[in-house]
């Protein structure tokens, strides 16, 4: 069976509400499946040795210990702590915790932790991994950790950098231990402050002497992140801070949508390059380009061809007619969330009514500074019959694609 297929290409694009008719030459289809799904790294814990379990302490000056690949740091060169493997039998402190009498180093068990310990002062300190690879921009990451301290008061708390800083100034004490190779420069541990990149969770103060999990969820700006602990006790004595279970995750976001764009104006970072066709399938392909690598959804609904989405011209004398029944919008649906950074970008609708028209806007989310922004590409009514494509008014998205916005089961 020959398939009617039709392309923007070369289309007369309208736009709306302007007298002038702007012609956009529009490059040919490319052949992708529609509706399929994007590979993804959902799920996938991205830390090296997050649980400590790989029971590999490199020492620091003066007798500290940091499991690897992690790095300490504090902030006050006054009151360091002491850092430590947990499980050793004197502190015996590791999670999930063993069964009472029975120590986290036992060969059975061999659950090993990250603490830090200060006798007779306080301290701010912490420990910290780079995270490189894996990470992609624009795409969101929870961050969890497992907690346990001495008393309730520590002000406890994970954080993500989502442009992966760290400590670059090197320290000046031997040896040269530290990540990647166990060769390299260790950093100076100390911090003043924290970049305004850095995204803390809540403050953590559960009962003492027990763990709890801390979690953070956060953007990641660039294609890698920095994932940090934080304890500070208010009161000095006996005090000792200990990590556990930690875990790095690609989430999705809530509802698979992308945020919604600060403006609905048409953003020259999207370029619409082909709208397409085929009948006898019931599918739309939509086909856009950005000036620098982005995510990819399209937001879109279906209305009736008969029904007039584009505005008509006034009237000089009202009539009014009885309410016989108030126009329900259609519901808007969205397209599965590709995060993938491409400057290419490729959006599939099925099950596409016979007759109707798709009004639709292209979204592709990038990074903008310190923060990821949600660039459109303006509204569009493509006419499934004619294949003609009309640029809408930008701030009719929210009358023409209204809240909320589901993922449509073809």
């Amino acid at each position: 069976m020959t398939h009617r297929r039709l392309t923007s290409i070369g289309l007369v694009i309208l736009l709306v509400g302007v007298l002038s008719t702007t012609v956009f030459v529009l490059a040919p289809q490319r052949e992708i499946g529609v509706g399929a799904a994007p590979a993804s790294t959902e799920g996938v814990d991205l830390l090296t040795n997050g649980d400590f379990d790989d029971a590999v302490f490199y020492w620091r000056p003066t007798n500290h210990f940091v499991a690897w690949p992690w790095f300490e740091w504090w902030g006050n060169y006054m009151t360091i702590p002491e850092f430590i493997d947990g499980s050793h039998p004197h502190h015996n402190s590791c999670y999930p915790e063993p069964a009472p009498g029975v120590l986290c180093q036992d060969p059975a068990v061999a659950n090993h932790s990250q603490g830090y310990i200060r006798y007779g002062a306080t301290y701010v300190a912490g420990i910290y991994q780079p995270v490189t690879s894996g990470i992609e921009q624009c795409a969101l990451y929870t961050f969890e950790m497992y907690n346990r301290n001495d008393a309730a008061s520590y002000h406890a708390r994970v954080g993500i950098d989502t442009s992966g800083w760290i400590i670059t100034k090197l320290g000046n004490s031997p040896p040269a231990n530290c990540p990647p190779d166990g060769t390299s420069v260790c950093p100076d541990p100390y911090i003043a402050a924290f970049p305004s990149t850095t995204v803390w969770s809540a403050e953590s103060n559960h009962p003492a002497f027990t763990w709890a999990p801390i979690s953070v969820t956060a953007e990641a700006i660039t294609n890698k992140v920095s994932v940090w602990t934080y304890a500070a006790p208010d009161t000095a004595g006996s005090l000792s801070t200990y990590w556990d279970y930690g875990s790095l995750v690609r989430v999705p976001f809530p509802d698979g949508k992308l945020p919604s764009p600060t403006s609905w104006a048409p953003s020259s970072f999207i370029n619409v390059t082909s709208v397409t066709a085929d009948l006898d399938a019931g599918t739309v392909s939509i086909d856009w380009t950005t000036a620098a690598p982005a995510s990819t959804q399209v937001w879109y609904s279906f209305y009736p061809p008969a029904m007039p989405v584009t505005p008509t011209a006034l009237m000089s004398n009202t009539i009014y007619f009885p309410l016989i029944a108030a126009f329900r919008p259609p519901s808007t649906y969205m397209t599965t969330l590709d995060t993938t950074p491409t400057t290419t970008h490729h959006a599939g609708i099925s099950g596409v009514p016979a007759g109707q028209t798709v009004i639709f806007v292209a979204l592709s989310r990038r990074p903008d500074g310190t923060v990821c922004r949600t660039e459109p590409s303006g509204l569009f009514q493509f006419t499934m019959n004619s294949g003609t494509l009309v640029a809408l008014d930008s701030s009719r998205v929210q009358e023409l694609l209204p809240e909320p916005i589901v993922d449509r089961q073809d």
